[in-house]
Formats: structure tokens, sequence, C-alpha cells
């Protein structure tokens, strides 16, 4: 099996490629043969290389900045899914487009499921919720796209909350940390894996629902907020000894918190349909939070 790999450089992408199981021949080009900004590249690399797969884990992820970078945010996360649907009907490629809880409003008060309306608060979410639109006109009925949901993407790598933590706490003696926005962690290694038993069980999935792309949404288990979550990690740092005088953190509410974009007060994901496909082990968020950096 031939998979393409969008965003390889990125946390996740990295992982999936760790990952990889044998017998995959995984392709993962640098943008200046694959950019999702120059959709004009598609026709011809797919023309190359032909593959059975895509992983779009590529995105623009800057919550804020794509309140000011909005075109360019539209053109990675949703008109290139439109172009990548054209491409992948002409060559029969199938897609696995990785998503967000962002494309939710968060005023609820329980877990979201997969089929609920999307609603999102922020232009990231709404580029989001627009690429997968564009996955559903254009490929449903067919078998050939799934969307994957995911929330709080973090790896000892990369730029996510945790990596940011241990600048934060290592430079600053006090930290304000949101404490009443609600979601749960998701490890890329439990993120990774999944990805590529998805393949296994395509079959399953697809039959889910012929009438349109079927969506699954997975992050680890729990529920914590990000002052939770940075507590953890404050926890984690001293144990491994990675910080010798961490900031004390103290929780904040969201309104006292400066930012550009407006976020989900609750985003948690229901993932027990892929986990009954799957078969996926429960794991706790600490518990998979701990595995990333205890197992450096």
């Amino acid at each position: 099996m031939k998979v393409l790999l969008t965003g390889a450089k990125g946390q996740l992408g990295q992982s999936i490629f760790k990952l990889k199981p044998e017998g995959v021949n995984l392709i993962t080009p640098d943008k200046s043969l694959f950019d999702l900004s120059d959709c004009g590249t598609f026709d011809h690399f797919f023309s190359i290389n032909r593959p059975n797969w895509i992983i779009n884990c590529g995105a623009y992820t800057n919550v804020d900045n794509a309140e000011i970078e909005k075109e360019k945010a539209m053109l990675i996360n949703a008109i290139a899914l439109k172009e990548l649907s054209k491409v992948s009907l002409k060559y029969g490629t199938k897609i696995l487009h990785l998503s967000t809880d962002f494309v939710f409003n968060g005023n609820q008060n329980v877990a979201y499921s997969p089929n609920q309306k999307r609603d999102p608060l922020n232009f990231y979410g709404l580029s989001k919720a627009k690429g997968e639109e564009y996955l559903e006109d254009y490929l449903g009925y067919k078998d050939k796209a799934i969307i994957l949901r995911t929330s709080w993407v973090m790896s000892s790598s990369g730029n996510n909350f945790a990596t940011k933590m241990i600048k934060l706490m290592r430079d600053k003696k006090e930290l304000n940390i949101v404490s009443d926005q609600i979601g749960c962690p998701t490890s890329v290694n439990t993120l990774g894996e999944t990805c590529w038993k998805i393949f296994k069980n395509e079959e399953r999935i697809f039959d889910l629902n012929k009438n349109k792309v079927p969506i699954l949404h997975f992050s680890d288990c729990g529920l914590a907020s990000w002052y939770d979550v940075a507590i953890e990690l404050r926890n984690i740092f001293i144990d491994l000894k990675m910080i010798n005088n961490p900031a004390k953190i103290f929780p904040i509410e969201s309104k006292h918190y400066s930012s550009l974009a407006k976020r989900p007060r609750f985003s948690l994901l229901n993932s027990e349909l892929i986990r009954g496909i799957l078969d996926l082990p429960y794991i706790h968020w600490k518990d998979s939070l701990r595995k990333i950096f205890y197992s450096e």
C-alpha cells in the first residue's frame, strides 16, 4: 500500500512515520514537491506517485493568527481539501483527514458525538469545518474519505501545549492557566496508532453510513481543563528533573485570558464509536501524557 502523508514534519506526522507498519510505502514529500497552499501541484504529483491513501494531517493550526490570516487558513484547511478531493477521485485515492474539536461551539455539557452539527466559534474552526464539508460534497457516497476529529494533541517535541509549558515553567515564576475550558489531551502516539488501525478496518468504517463520509472521534480518555493539564505536566517535569524551580500555576477564567480567537468552553469528543470498531484500549490522558515523556 502506498500512502501520501501531508504534514510529515509536524508532531503527528512524525509519530505516524515512526509507527508505519510493514508493507506500507509512505511518501513524505517536502513543500517543494507537494504544498497544500499550492493546489496546482496536486495533479502532477498524483499522476507520478499514484498513492492508495492520503493521511492529511497537514493544516494551518495557529488558532489566533487564523483570525488575521483568514485567506491562508481557508486555503490550507478548506480549499486544499476541495482540490484533493477532485484529484483523489481522478486517481482512485482515498483520504483520511485529520480534523478538530474546534468545529463545535462548546455550548453543551456532554461529549460531542461525530454526527452533531458543526458550529465553530473561530475562523480556524470555520476553515476546518469547511474542509470537512468539501470532503462530503465531493466524496460522499463513494467510500473514498474518512474524517477523524481529535483534540488537544500533545507530544514532547514540536509546537503544542506541553512543549510551551516546558519553556514557560523554566522562564517564569508564575503562570495563569485557563481552568474553564474543558476537553481532553491526546497523545500523538495513541493518535498515530489509531490512524494506522483505521486502514485495517476501512470496510467496517465505510459500512457505518453509506450516505456520506464517515466521521470518527478520537482522544485519550477522561476530561481536563488546560489548568489540569498544566499541573500534571509540572508534576512530570519535576519527577524527571527537567526543571529545577518550575513556575507556580494559578487557575484563571477564560474572560481574563486575552486572545484573538474565541475557544469552545466544552469540546470533549465522544470516542466510543471508534473504540468499538478498532477495539482500542481505554488509556487515561494522564497515563498517555506521562508515557510521552517517560519513554524518551
